[in-house]
Parts: structure tokens; C-alpha cells; sequence
């Protein structure tokens, strides 16, 4: 994905990884992040949120597909993140 290569290129992000795991489900992991490194991870303890890089990338595949994109809550840790994405054809209430 193009997108992931500007972030990686730049510096923002290394040891990406992002795979298809199921029917229309995505994992991203982003195992380096300059905002991780940064300690805002630790810092906010983030729950019940979502890696920014994980939404751009959503988004781009929302654009793309034409199918919704729905985000698990991000896996965060001291270096990075994990999130899995689904994707719908239709929009869920």
C-alpha cells in the first residue's frame, strides 16, 4: 500500500506488517512508531482507541473498496500497535 510506504519512507513507522487474516479482515501491526517512541502510549494508556496510521489506512481501503471499514480498538504497546479491520458491504448501526 502506497500510503504505508510514505509513513515508512518518512520515518514515521517501520517493521510494518499488514495482512489479510479472513474473509475481508485485515491486521495491521506497526511494530516501530516515532508517536510510540515518543512515550505517548504510556503517557495516555489508550483504551477503546484506534492507531492513527490504522485510520488512514482504513480509510484509504474505505475509499478504494467502496466498503465500509470497521476498527477493532487498537492493540498499543511501548514500540507500536495492532489493529484489525473488517470490511462490510454494507454500513452497520
Amino acid at each position: 500500500m502506497k500510503l504505508l510506504n510514505i509513513f515508512i519512507v518518512r520515518g514515521r513507522i517501520e517493521d510494518v506488517d499488514f495482512t489479510k487474516i479472513g474473509d475481508d479482515v485485515f491486521e495491521l501491526k506497526v511494530g516501530k512508531c516515532k508517536l510510540a517512541k515518543s512515550g505517548i502510549h504510556d503517557i495516555l494508556k489508550p483504551e477503546k482507541a484506534f492507531c492513527p496510521y490504522a485510520i488512514a489506512v482504513a480509510s484509504i481501503i474505505q475509499e478504494i473498496t467502496g466498503k465500509y471499514v470497521v476498527l477493532s480498538k487498537s492493540e498499543f504497546t511501548s514500540d507500536g500497535s495492532i489493529t484489525k479491520m473488517k470490511m462490510y458491504k454494507y454500513a452497520i448501526i
